[in-house]
């Protein structure tokens, strides 16, 4: 039973770290892409009235990436709470979260010391 809930919190893991950078990459490209128009438009010499409204646009776009992202790290914390009541616990390790029942858990002494 532990490792079915292992299993299956470690899927929702991955699927949620999979979003975020999926969402992390389309603002990066979003904010590339609206910082692109007046750069174009200068090199251009044209009015800056000419594709203002797809300034605008984009902006929004990037804007509303923003607020996707922040209610993915919403999501993310309140799966805080559901890996609780599932009895996990979950520890930081190199360069992600590991997931492991609290049992599974022991002191490992350095051999340096």
């Amino acid at each position: 039973m532990l490792n079915d809930r292992l299993g299956a919190a470690k899927g929702v893991a991955t699927r949620l770290f999979a979003l975020e950078a999926a969402i992390d990459e389309a603002i990066a490209r979003a904010a590339e892409f609206t910082a692109s128009m007046p750069e174009a438009r200068q090199q251009a010499r044209i009015a800056a009235t000419v594709g203002q409204d797809a300034l605008e646009k984009a902006g929004a776009t990037l804007g509303t990436l923003i607020v996707a992202r922040q209610q993915v790290v919403e999501a993310h914390e309140t799966l805080a709470d559901v890996r609780d009541q599932m009895g996990l616990k979950t520890l930081m390790s190199g360069g992600g979260w590991k997931i492991a029942s609290e049992k599974g858990l022991s002191l490992v002494v350095d051999a340096a010391a």
